[in-house]
């Protein structure tokens, strides 16, 4: 009985330190993205001039879930399924396949940070290929976890 505990207990700590200095080898571009550009082939598709002057927009919709993107705009909503691999040189690419001709093979991807205060950042994605490009912005907005301790004389 001792060494079962001794074991459990072993594997345990193992576990938890595996995990606690754990670097996962991808980047997670997750979320909806608001879309900067969107060229085809070398055809802009987005935005138009009617674009410019409406502000109805639709996000890009990136899901690490299902390895999938959802790119609105076009004649209907088009999905794409992709993968993301590590080069050798520590860039990455993204491995994008689709029914639209445009949005198949390898495609380079960076991804740049802006940060704006403390709590607030901006993340610019851009994925291109040859005539294929798109650009994509995502504001990010850091809520405190805890509101801040009432001071005397703050209302």
């Amino acid at each position: 009985m001792k060494r079962i505990e001794i074991v459990l207990i072993s594997l345990l700590v193992a576990f938890i330190l595996y995990f606690a200095f754990y670097k996962p080898n991808k980047i997670s571009i997750e979320g909806n993205w608001d879309i900067q550009k969107i060229v085809l082939d070398g055809k802009q598709i987005y935005p138009t001039e009617v674009d410019k002057y409406l502000k109805f927009e639709q996000p890009l919709i990136i899901n690490n879930w299902s390895n999938s993107i959802l790119i609105p705009g076009m004649n209907e909503d088009v999905s794409v399924k992709y993968e993301i691999k590590k080069n050798s040189d520590d860039s990455f690419k993204i491995v994008l396949s689709s029914n639209e001709k445009a949005l198949n093979g390898d495609f380079a991807i960076k991804l740049d940070t802006t940060f704006i205060t403390m709590r607030n950042y901006k993340v610019f994605l851009k994925i291109g290929s040859g005539k294929t490009t798109f650009q994509l912005k995502k504001e990010i907005n850091i809520i405190p976890k805890k509101p801040e301790f009432p001071r005397k004389g703050q209302v």
